[in-house]
């Protein structure tokens, strides 16, 4: 038999489950995908960093404007 005759990795067996390379493929695929998506720009980390401080701000003036009782001492 010719090898140009072999199926190809990724096609169906004949009992219609999947080669083990055409898993291992999908898989990675599957891998590459997930990190395109949660690939950020620099602008997004650009909004990102200016969230965090903006929110830190506030949280700077609350702790600021936060008063605290203190008892006379007579």
């Amino acid at each position: 038999m010719k090898k140009q005759n072999d199926p190809h990795p990724t096609d169906m067996t004949p009992t219609g489950a999947p080669t083990r390379a055409g898993a291992i493929r999908r898989i990675f695929n599957a891998l590459q995908r997930s990190v395109e998506l949660i690939d950020h720009s620099p602008f997004d980390y650009t909004l990102d960093r200016i969230g965090q401080l903006e929110a830190r701000v506030l949280e700077l003036e609350r702790a600021q404007n936060a008063t605290v009782e203190m008892r006379p001492n007579h």
